[in-house]
Order: C-alpha cells, then sequence, then structure tokens
C-alpha cells in the first residue's frame, strides 16, 4: 500500500556555469554605482 517510501527520493541538479555567470555579470553591470547621483535629476524644464 505505501510502496512509494520504499523507493528513495533522488533530487538531481543540473547547473549551466556559462548561465550562472552571465547571469551574475548581468546583476552586477546593473547594480553597479546604483545610488549615483543621489539627487534626481530633470531632463525636462
Amino acid at each position: 500500500m505505501w510502496g512509494f517510501l520504499k523507493r528513495p527520493v533522488v533530487v538531481t541538479a543540473d547547473i549551466n556555469l556559462s548561465l550562472v555567470a552571465l547571469t551574475g555579470m548581468g546583476l552586477l553591470s546593473r547594480l553597479w554605482r546604483l545610488t549615483y547621483p543621489r539627487a534626481v535629476v530633470c531632463f525636462w524644464q
């Protein structure tokens, strides 16, 4: 009746390192100097 409890549960993860590196570089480039300038700049008059 509880046959599924006798089998081991196997979890696998396949990590694409190039995708992780590209995502990390994208986050770094987007967040780099995010607080510069500290004032709000308005382009219209």
